[in-house]
Formats: C-alpha cells, structure tokens, sequence
C-alpha cells in the first residue's frame, strides 16, 4: 500500500485540498482519513467510500500525493479483507451499479462485431449505446466512413468494480473481454466513454486506445458552422491529465461556430460531476457538492460535455449537451429535445441498437 503511506508520511495537513472539496471538509485531510484506517477504521463505514477518488486533490496538492490511489487501496483492502472472492462490494448501496455492470456485457445485451480490413473498433461504453441509441448508431455510422471496415463493441470495461476496489471481480471481466478483442483481430480502439478510455489505457497498454473526440477532430461533421452560442465545458476528471483530449473536445465545439469560455475548474484542474468511484450511492449529500460549483460557474451557459455519466449527473440542473449530441443530432440538441432514455427502458434500447447493428 505504497500511495497510503506515502500520503500518510507526506501530507502536511496544509488544508488546500480540503477547501476545493465537500469530502475532505467533512472528514479531515487526506492524512489524517489515512492514519484512521490504520487505527483500526477498516469497516464498512469507512469514510473512503464516499469519495469520488477524482483526483482534484493531487492537482492542488503542493506535495503531489496520490491520495486517490491511497483511497482505493484502502478501498481494495476493505473489500478483499471482508469478501476473499471479491465478488460484491461489501455495500448493499452499490447492488444497482454491480448489476448494471454485469448486464452491461452480458449476452443479452453485449455484442462484438470485429473489424473487417482494419484492426480498429468503435467502443461507445454502457451508458451511452443505453441512454443515447440514436447518437451512438449516427457516430458510428460516420466513424465508417472515415474509417471504413471499423467494427462496434457493445460491453462494460467494467471500472465501476476497479473504483470499489474489487479487483478480483474486476480483472476477471476486463481480462475476459480484451482477451476477445485480441482473438478478434483488434489493436486499436477509439471510446467515446472517458472512463472507457482511462480502463483500457491503464489496464491493457498494448492495444491503442483513442477517444472518438480525437479522431473526429481531425475529420469534423459536416454541417458546421451553426450554432452561435457562447458555451463552457465540463471535462472528466477521470481524463484531467489527457490534454489532447481537452484540445479535441474544444476543436470539435468551435467548429460547429460556438464559442467556448473557460471556467476556474476546468482541464487538469476540473471538478467531479459527483458519479465518480460510485460514491453518490453511499453519500449523495456530499457528491451533490460538485454540481453547485459547476452551475455557479456556468453562470447560465450550456455546458458541453463528453461523458454521458456526468450529463446524467447534471440531469436537469444545468443546461446540458453531450458532444456527440450536438455533432450528430444539432437540431434537437440545442432545443433540450435529444434523446435521453432513462432506466428501466435504457436496456430495451440497448437491445434495439445491439439488433440494428447486428442487421
């Protein structure tokens, strides 16, 4: 557990991180949340629980500890400590999230179609294939055209069980599902899922992993030019550190003729959505936090964003756009009316898309 005693042994208790989160204000500096654990909090009511593990406090960290990695460790040790299968989160809140995962590459609603004289695949992620049928098969339709032979992959990377800390589970569906990618020809894969990304670019380094944001800007939609709105963005904190994306992400907006004005929190230094480590199942009062800074900062504008969880997230709150949406079904974007399934039909839908795609 190295990250756990190095933040232990290296916080100075200088309360910078604690001011940027509701957390932190709650339990103390990442130190001292350490020190407990080794005292002997290594229950399920550990406090660790309740983090978003967003990784904002190594940014304005002045020590640069990796206090996120030293949550999930003790997060992991809790959890292999009370279930030597790793096969359920100790928690009882996190039923729903390990479920959805578990559907999620299911046969019923998993499909894999390879490439055909390519070696490239288009990975849209649960969420937005589930909550956004119409946009993923439009994006996916164009991704052909710019990359012909292109094959789809409906599955879950399965990062909700690395955030709880269940690594066994974890590693035993990711490593299940990139086995098949590779017996299926596949060395490159764009997402449209920034944790997507983050999963297979961390656990599977030898495949190439891109996000669509990327490979879009280099090959923007038609039909450019139409919108004329000032917006801000919403950039995942599961991808701070990924500045090409960022730089894509904005490409892709200004092309479409918006502007785009920065927030305090934003690229490296943005903020949580409140989803993040599957923390709101546990502490909704606390995750709920992150969606008040962004609202102030927003001051009224759209917010654009790239990630389909944190678009949940925001829900109503805010005036929100996926990018996607706004590349591929502008129109009904820019008047509130894309299509936002919600559960229970998110999975009929799901099962439509797995069927056209499959036609």
């Amino acid at each position: 557990m190295k990250a756990l005693h190095e933040t232990i042994e290296g916080c100075v208790n200088c309360n910078i991180c604690v001011k940027e989160c509701a957390f932190l204000q709650k339990y103390g500096t990442p130190g001292a949340i350490c020190k407990r654990y080794l005292s002997g909090e290594r229950s399920v009511d550990s406090p660790v629980f309740e983090c978003n593990l967003c990784g904002l406090c190594k940014e304005v960290c002045p020590k640069d500890l990796k206090v996120s990695k030293a949550f999930l460790e003790i997060r992991s040790a809790i959890q292999t400590g009370s279930k030597p299968a790793n096969a359920v989160s100790i928690h009882t809140q996190h039923t729903t999230i390990c479920a959805y995962e578990k559907r999620g590459g299911s046969p019923l609603f998993a499909l894999h179609q390879f490439p055909l004289k390519s070696d490239a695949v288009f990975f849209p992620g649960c969420t937005l294939a589930a909550t956004r049928s119409a946009t993923t098969l439009k994006t996916y339709e164009y991704i052909q055209k710019i990359k012909p032979g292109c094959g789809i992959i409906l599955d879950c990377c399965a990062k909700p069980s690395d955030d709880l800390g269940l690594t066994g589970r974890f590693r035993s569906m990711f490593t299940k599902l990139v086995d098949r990618l590779k017996a299926g020809g596949v060395k490159k894969i764009y997402t449209a899922c920034p944790s997507c990304y983050v999963t297979f670019k961390t656990h599977a380094p030898e495949l190439e992993t891109l996000t669509v944001y990327e490979l879009l800007s280099a090959n923007p939609p038609t039909q450019l030019g139409t919108v004329t709105e000032t917006v801000t963005v919403h950039d995942t904190c599961t991808t701070r550190h990924e500045p090409q994306i960022h730089d894509s992400v904005r490409s892709l907006i200004r092309s479409t003729g918006a502007e785009v004005a920065e927030v305090r929190h934003s690229r490296e230094k943005t903020i949580c959505c409140g989803e993040g480590g599957s923390a709101a199942f546990i502490a909704p009062e606390i995750t709920d936090s992150w969606k008040s800074i962004r609202k102030e900062e927003a001051v009224g504008k759209r917010v654009i964003t790239y990630c389909t969880g944190c678009s949940s997230m925001f829900g109503n709150e805010l005036q929100t756009t996926h990018l996607l949406d706004l590349l591929f079904n502008r129109e009904k974007a820019l008047k509130g009316r894309e299509q936002r399934t919600k559960t229970p039909f998110t999975y009929l839908y799901r099962i439509l898309l797995k069927n056209r795609l499959r036609k």
